[in-house]
């Protein structure tokens, strides 16, 4: 067979000569998960013909074939995914490597490098083994063939027993050389198996490595790529006399080693997850922990009659109902350890309330007995009973203590060190995330390598040059070959050849990576350096053999403020004269960094995502620049801050943001922090200050005279320059020459005190010169001055710098612990029992019979248009509607639900959609079928029936009993047509026009329907909104701030009142959005219901930037 096909590379054509030029075998590599319908007759075997003569059609022709005629396709991907057809025909193999088998490959490698002549010796013994084996079978086959053939007596048969003789004694022979042998290859294996833990530890790290494939397709590793790090770290680990020491060392370094060879190529929310992964792997390995706890770790009680049957209460109230459950299911299902729970709870539960409500109780002792009961994976499971905002924590507890602190601080990034570990051989890849651009560090690393020439490829290479130098190429349409051009003369030259946004062009990188497998040769000073998003389709091949790296912007505001001030040109702080100019520049980082903070606070911080980055800093720059220029020209200092906002906060950040509500917020920002207020001498500006924490936050404006040392300042009073603000400005306004001028004079010499005299002379003269402003000016002391203060801030910040209230930190925190359970369970296996030694198909039997239960009967359609025939109202015809919504829902459930059980018990085939749902059901989530006819929601599963029901209950209270005084809008599929149904009713009534009218809304103090007062008529009332960003006080009827740890309550019950536009005012009410989850909106407006008004008696702005909303459900 020549060498192999690939269905990318090759045309019908070709793949049609090459079957019928083989005839009898042909192979086609790298399948993955795509297969060219034209073999389609080969793998069904659709040939035709008679005995003598058989052909097969291929595309449009027929081509003849052997009856032996076989067929090969090689796959890269471990669990393809292929329509069941293609199964179906063909003879499936799995070839990927086991643990067991890995275990061994690295066992060889090991003693390979520390007992060489060992594993030499082991080769030569299982060749000799191999040769006495096939000696052994020849002599017998010998023997049978000469009795075989004997004729007459064998007795007689002188020669024939003469031959038995010999045979016997070679086989004698042959006999003990393979008794030596084995007893010899006891002894290797006893010695090698010495050094079996340090391979057993690189075989299981493989097998985690490979697994965060299935968290992100980007995080791709060959095998190949993984032994090479094995043998670097086995070399370069610490030697020892003592075997057991050595391998610890070995352990130690690989572990370490490899660790930094995969979060290297991870972005930051994958980093804490593979450490967790890599501890728990060991841990199960080593048998401390078993899967039973770590489903529960990752799933909680998942039971339906935690809320469908048992219905018991937690005992105390400050007790969750969710913890309450989960602790339920650990007495039941953990036995040996968590019997006697529930009752320890009971008669200390002053002790568990106390551990509970610490700030950190992860770093404190759990009440006894199980402060010394449990080991250390035992109390994360108990932790995640009762604080989930706090699991993030406790897992970094877990790795800390297991691992070792460095496993949970990821290595820095720098590009030195993967210039140093890359090759000419070796693609270097940087993902990026949004807001982050490699070229200028690659730009500057190309300089200190001497790669000082950069070429901008638009539509050609230009001419060759032989100084060494850095080509960039931006990828698009038609730049094919251009790039291929390019990575030719750079791999002949040895240059560095950039290309960026290679996500663009898929199809070119196949091509791409066929181009680096066929060149063998290269300029051992060639680089080529790739930058891509993360994306689904990028080539396998490519991203195996490539050094990975994620490019991402800083992760704290006090990164991003030291990022931002690094990176700007000194020259910058020289384009302007205005002596607010720096102070601003400042401000607009300060600014910068917020916004993009924020992030991490998910949808409390930003409604949609962002991508926010430094070209918005740097256009912001030129424009303060440019309107401070013209107020000089003016020969004015006045600054125009409406121009500016609007420009910075509703044109450039603005500009990105889709979301009214998050460009409501931006707009706050920028009242916030640009205004004269900033320069007023008299009330000093913070952008946060907070004294009352155990750390002191305060973050304002850097002067010059708060970091001038002891003999700058005597120079400056010396010189009779004033370091204070000139307070007419209403700003500091400095004589940057003069002070320029002072702090280059010698001033660190050691004589300096001596000579003070000689030195005030010289400044004298200098300072009487007329010169001009900032002749002199040392353009880098305010991006010093800035960096010495960004330095002595804390590296973590506190939510309430971003004028979040401080639960916005649990609420992070916990949708942070949540996430690493969702990217758990897609990697773990599904193989493990569960509750009771139920299998998985028992259990998702038993929860099919207790959804089946819960799905009420269709509801009649027909009955309710006639029982409503004569009183037709806008809110009957949203009724039906409803109705219509709710019975397909429930006709999806029943079928599925039928169907699946059908599955289960082998009646019916498993479809792809029925394997779908059965997955779900285990995990204990809402299938993605029912998803498709139901509101939008968060809800597990058990949550989801429980409101799937009290759905069911309203609607019935509605048919049976009319239109409902007070609605719950949560249990409504489209609640948006209730409130316009109000609308329409009432504008009928006072004959308004219905464009010309809108509606309010006021809080009661009514918390639900036994209170309301009987009078009242005509009044649409809401229940159930939950407030999250604030808390409601009920007597004085407006926001407050919420309490710690109380992320959302519920607000009594809401009046909808119409009202004619022109007749609405809204002052001090805060127009909050009401969406329908915690998700809030998409970037596509769904999840936004409607706009409430809530009053305050705090500046708006304030509850603006908390991300004050309601929401229609919990999750």
């Amino acid at each position: 067979m020549k060498d192999k096909l690939t269905f990318q590379d090759e045309t019908n054509i070709t793949i049609r000569r090459r079957i019928a030029a083989e005839k009898l075998l042909i192979g086609f590599k790298n399948v993955d998960e795509y297969i060219d319908p034209i073999i389609l007759d080969i793998l069904s075997k659709n040939i035709q013909g008679g005995l003598t003569h058989q052909y097969v059609k291929l595309g449009d022709k027929y081509i003849d074939i052997d009856k032996i005629f076989r067929m090969y396709l090689t796959c890269r991907l471990s669990n393809p995914i292929l329509s069941t057809l293609h199964f179906s025909y063909s003879k499936v193999i799995n070839y990927t490597v086991t643990l067991k088998g890995l275990e061994e490959q690295l066992l060889s490698s090991l003693v390979k490098i520390e007992r060489r002549e060992l594993e030499e010796m082991r080769e030569t013994l299982i060749q000799e083994i191999f040769e006495n084996q096939q000696q052994q079978k020849l002599l017998e086959d010998s023997l049978l063939r000469e009795l075989t053939t004997s004729t007459g007596n064998i007795l007689d048969n002188t020669e024939l027993i003469e031959t038995l003789e010999n045979t016997k004694i070679k086989v004698s022979e042959v006999m003990q050389a393979l008794n030596l042998g084995e007893r010899t290859r006891q002894d290797i294996e006893k010695l090698r198996d010495t050094y079996r833990l340090a391979a057993r530890r690189g075989a299981v790290l493989y097998f985690t490595l490979v697994q965060m494939s299935i968290i992100n397709s980007m995080y791709q590793y060959s095998l190949n790529s993984f032994l090479s790090v094995f043998e670097y770290s086995v070399r370069s680990s610490q030697t020892h006399i003592k075997l057991n020491k050595r391998l610890q060392s070995i352990i130690n370094t690989l572990t370490y080693q490899i660790y930094c060879y995969g979060t290297t190529g991870m972005f930051e929310k994958h980093k804490l997850l593979y450490s967790f992964l890599i501890t728990i792997q060991i841990e199960l390995d080593q048998q401390i922990i078993n899967y039973n706890q770590i489903n529960f770790f990752l799933k909680g009680n998942l039971s339906l009659d935690k809320t469908l049957t048992i219905k018991t209460k937690p005992i105390f109230n400050w007790l969750t109902y969710d913890a309450w459950h989960h602790c339920l299911y650990l007495t039941k299902n953990f036995p040996d350890k968590f019997q006697n729970l529930l009752i320890n709870i009971e008669e200390n539960h002053q002790e568990w309330k106390q551990w509970i409500e610490y700030d950190q109780p992860e770093n404190y002792l759990v009440p006894k007995p199980y402060d010394n009961l449990l080991n250390d994976f035992e109390r994360l499971m108990l932790l995640r009973c009762f604080c989930q905002n706090r699991i993030i924590f406790s897992i970094n507890n877990y790795i800390t203590k297991i691992m070792g602190e460095k496993y949970i601080i990821p290595p820095t990034i720098y590009f030195d060190s993967i210039f140093e570990q890359s090759t000419s051989q070796i693609p270097i890849i940087l993902i990026l995330s949004p807001g982050s651009d490699p070229t200028n560090d690659i730009q500057k690393l190309a300089e200190r390598k001497n790669h000082i020439r950069k070429i901008n490829i638009e539509n050609g290479i230009t001419g060759n040059d032989e100084q060494k130098s850095l080509r960039i190429l931006a990828m698009g349409q038609g730049q094919e070959k251009f790039a291929l051009q390019a990575l030719h003369t750079a791999q002949y030259q040895g240059t560095w050849l950039l290309l960026q946004n290679c996500h663009l062009l898929l199809p070119f990188l196949n091509e791409l990576e066929k181009e680096l497998e066929i060149s063998t040769k290269s300029h051992p000073d060639f680089r080529l350096w790739m930058t891509t998003e993360p994306i689904e389709k990028f080539p396998i091949g490519l991203l195996q053999k490539s050094y990975k790296v994620v490019i991402e912007p800083p992760s704290t505001l006090k990164l991003n403020l030291r990022s931002t001030f690094i990176n700007i040109n000194l020259q910058t702080f020289t384009e302007s004269d205005h002596p607010a100019y720096p102070c601003m520049i400042f401000i607009l980082a300060f600014f910068h960094a917020i916004i993009l903070d924020r992030r991490k606070y998910d949808k409390i911080g930003w409604s949609c995502s962002y991508d926010f980055n430094e070209s918005d800093f740097h256009v912001s720059v030129d424009i303060l620049k440019s309107y401070l220029n013209m107020s000089l020209e003016r020969s004015s200092l006045e600054i125009q801050w409406p121009t500016i906002r609007y420009l910075i906060g509703e044109v450039i950040y603005g500009g990105r943001v889709i979301d009214s509500y998050d460009r409501r917020t931006i707009h706050t920002y920028m009242k916030e922090y640009f205004g004269d207020f900033v320069f007023d001498y008299f009330q000093p500006f913070h952008f946060f200050i907070d004294t009352n924490k155990s750390l002191k936050y305060d973050y304002f404006i850097p002067e010059l005279r708060d970091f001038l040392s002891a003999k700058q300042r005597w120079l400056l009073r010396e010189a009779n320059i004033s370091i204070e603000p000139q307070i007419e400005y209403n700003f500091e306004k400095f004589l940057p020459d003069k002070i320029s001028n002072l702090l280059q004079r010698n001033i660190e010499k050691s004589n300096f005190d001596i000579d003070r005299i000689e030195y005030r002379q010289m400044d004298y003269q200098f300072l009487s010169k007329n010169v001009l402003f900032n002749q002199f000016f040392h353009y880098s002391i305010f991006r010093d001055l800035y960096l010495t203060y960004i330095d002595q801030l804390p590296l973590y910040n506190p939510p309430d710098i971003l004028g979040l209230h401080a639960n916005a930190e649990i609420n992070y925190l916990t949708k942070t612990a949540y996430e690493i359970y969702s990217m758990m369970l897609d990697i773990q296996p599904e193989q493990h029992d569960i509750e009771d030694s139920l299998s998985r198909e028992q259990f998702v039997l038993s929860l099919i019979d207790d959804i089946l239960q819960q799905i009420p009967p269709k509801k009649d359609l027909n009955i309710i248009k006639q029982k409503f025939k004569q009183i037709l109202t806008p809110l009957t015809i949203v009724l039906v509607q409803e109705i219509q919504r709710f019975n397909l829902l429930t006709s999806i459930m029943w079928k599925s639900m039928n169907e699946l059980k059908q599955a289960l018990n082998g009646q019916i085939n498993f479809s792809y959609q029925l394997d779908e749902i059965s997955k779900y059901l285990y995990h204990g989530q809402i299938p993605l079928l029912w998803r498709s006819y139901t509101p939008q929601t968060k809800k597990t599963l058990g949550s989801w029936i429980e409101h799937f029901q009290r759905r069911n209950q309203q609607y019935e209270k509605w048919i049976y009993n009319g239109e409902l005084k007070i609605i719950n809008l949560s249990g409504l599929h489209v609640p948006e047509s209730y409130l316009a149904a109000i609308i329409q009713i009432v504008s009928r009534k006072n004959q308004w026009p219905l464009d010309k009218v809108t509606f309010y809304t006021n809080v009661t103090k009514w918390q639900n329907i036994d209170d309301v007062d009987e009078s009242v008529q005509g009044i649409c009332l809401i229940e159930g909104l939950y407030l999250e960003g604030a808390a409601w006080d009920i007597e004085n009827n407006c926001l407050i701030e919420q309490s710690n740890k109380q992320l959302i309550q519920m607000i009594p019950l809401i009046k909808i009142i119409p009202i004619e536009t022109h007749r609405f005012n809204m002052n001090n009410y805060l127009r909050t959005p009401v969406y329908v989850t915690s998700d809030r909106r998409n970037a596509m407006g769904i999840g936004l219901v409607f706009e409430a008004s809530l009053y305050s008696k705090k500046d708006l702005s304030h509850w603006i930037l908390n991300g004050v909303c309601l929401l229609l459900n919990t999750d």
